[in-house]
């Protein structure tokens, strides 16, 4: 949500002042200025669309300005009354203009890169982190469920005996095995 929001608000800035652009600019004005604005937003849409596909950091390389030699760009700037363009400044915009897609992208990975589990599933991992915190065999849990649980930090492969892989908890997953049986343990049972 915060890359659609973010999005909205700077390409509604490009649309606006480029609307405000090409409504003082007489030339401009005979092509209509919202079909000006609208075309040259579209385009910042792309340019950014395709610079945060390919994840490119519009930050990467920029190092600070000095301060004297920012001194002296204001200085000739306020002077002739035209404003600044440093590497600094643009590598900024075109950093507020690739920040939305950019986030929408990561946001949409992230989602198809979810594990799905069922019932079934959670109640074999669960049966392995009992079984492991036992220390007794584990089941041959499915792939899936090894997944997920390496996946939340809870489980590791170590060498076992033989020189063959082993699962075993992390101390995360320990945390969370002693965690629960603590509180199975506190809670009282009804009685049937």
């Amino acid at each position: 949500m915060v890359g659609l929001g973010t999005s909205v608000v700077v390409y509604g800035g490009v649309f606006w002042l480029t609307y405000l652009v090409s409504w003082f600019i007489g030339p401009l004005r005979a092509l209509a200025p919202f079909n000006v604005a609208l075309a040259v937003t579209g385009l910042f849409i792309l340019i950014s669309l395709w610079s945060a596909w390919r994840r490119h950091d519009p930050m990467h390389g920029v190092e600070a300005i000095d301060d004297d030699q920012l001194a002296i760009q204001l200085g000739i700037g306020y002077a002739f009354g035209v404003p600044v363009m440093n590497r600094q400044s643009v590598a900024g915009a075109s950093a507020l203009l690739v920040g939305g897609p950019a986030n929408v992208m990561e946001a949409a990975r992230l989602f198809r890169s979810r594990i799905r589990t069922d019932d079934r599933q959670n109640h074999q991992a669960i049966e392995t982190l009992a079984s492991l915190q036992a220390g007794g065999d584990t089941p041959h849990p499915s792939p899936p469920v090894v997944a997920m649980l390496y996946r939340l930090g809870l489980i590791k492969a170590v060498r076992g005996r033989d020189d063959k892989m082993a699962l075993a908890l992390t101390v995360k997953g320990g945390d969370l095995v002693r965690g629960e049986s603590a509180t199975q343990q506190s809670t009282p049972r009804p009685n049937r």
